[in-house]
């Protein structure tokens, strides 16, 4: 079989994101399947599973058959070692659970039978194009939660709503998705770094569909399947005051974000004075120094005059991934959430800090 030497290199690099973990050496590897027409890959972390295929680029023949699990960083190494001018790299799996790469090298493998069963999806699945990859993206900067009962560990779909959530405690983003007939549910907050993958990105609105405890999302060369994580979601919009009379508004958020870094250099807590005179915004540390500055052009500000604490590096990440350059930021007092919105797409609730 002789396969295309770059796009199994990509593949097999997207596919070690799925790998490892648990202290299973099985993980570690790839499954390689071959038939006569095509080389099919698959990785997991028992968590969430890959599976690609690349078409056989030589006259289809019966030895072009057989499965093997082969360490994924040792093959990946060998095809990156050889020279870059080669288009095409042939394979071939020999008795013994042996893999030959272009006749020269020969890898020993694992038996395909110790291959944890991942689900694949029916025939007569129901895919939609609900998922916009850039918005997944501006969800990325939550971090994981280590214990993976908690709802922190969760990548939220509320398919109902047209929303997609997640939350660190101290940070709730929720960005839109279009509407699906599924039912909401949660599957690991890893996925994120799955779908932001270079290889997985360019296609923007993959395919989703959700059989029974799996998630699957259909690429142009793989698909991607996630297990939905059986643990209950709170109602996440109780965290958002529903009277916000307090309104910021930044015409143009590169100088906002730009006092808003120096601020950050000094400490992790920031002071807001919000006036409709304008922003003042105050950073003090005892052992690095202090930092004042007061904002007023591209900045209006409606409501009662009010003085928060925030951490600049929470309102950055958010204010970086939002698209328009005009923001929103919502107030109801100095002990709630605040809400930040762009056009529609995506609303970050941060919470406040003490000073």
């Amino acid at each position: 079989m002789r396969v295309d030497r770059t796009l199994l290199i990509s593949q097999l690099e997207t596919g070690k994101r799925f790998s490892g973990s648990r202290n299973l050496p099985i993980l570690d590897t790839v499954l390689l399947q071959m038939t006569p027409k095509l080389l099919r890959g698959r990785t997991t972390d028992l968590e969430s599973s890959y599976v690609w295929g690349i078409r056989n680029k030589e006259k289809p023949s019966d030895e072009d058959n057989g499965s093997v699990c082969i360490d994924l960083k040792i093959l990946l190494s060998i095809l990156k070692a050889q020279s870059k001018t080669l288009q095409d790299v042939s394979l071939r799996i020999l008795e013994g659970y042996r893999l030959q790469v272009n006749g020269s090298t020969t890898l020993q493998g694992l038996c395909p039978e110790d291959w944890p069963t991942r689900p694949t999806p029916p025939k007569d699945a129901v895919w939609c194009d609900v998922l916009n990859i850039n918005d997944i993206i501006k969800l990325k900067d939550i971090p994981a939660r280590e214990d993976e009962g908690s709802w922190c560990h969760c990548l939220r779909f509320n398919f109902p709503d047209r929303e997609v959530v997640a939350t660190d405690r101290n940070r709730l983003y929720i960005a839109k998705l279009r509407e699906t007939p599924f039912k909401a549910c949660s599957v690991p907050l890893s996925i994120i770094k799955h779908l932001t993958v270079k290889a997985v990105a360019k296609q923007v609105t993959p395919k989703i569909t959700v059989i029974d405890e799996n998630m699957f999302i259909k690429m142009k060369h793989g698909l991607l399947a996630a297990r939905l994580l059986d643990s209950g979601y709170p109602d996440y919009r109780v965290a958002i005051p529903e009277r916000m009379t307090r309104i910021l508004q930044v015409a143009d958020k590169s100088e906002f974000m730009a006092k808003l870094k120096e601020a950050s250099v000094v400490s992790a807590a920031v002071r807001f004075t919000l006036t409709q005179k304008g922003v003042e915004i105050v950073a003090y540390d005892p052992e690095c120094g202090d930092f004042n500055t007061t904002i007023t052009e591209g900045i209006t500000y409606t409501g009662e005059p009010l003085t928060v604490g925030l951490n600049p590096d929470y309102f950055l990440a958010a204010l970086k991934v939002m698209e328009t350059s005009q923001v929103e930021i919502n107030f109801a007092g100095d002990d709630v959430p605040c809400l930040m919105q762009d056009d529609g797409t995506l609303e970050v609730a941060v919470m406040p800090r003490r000073l």
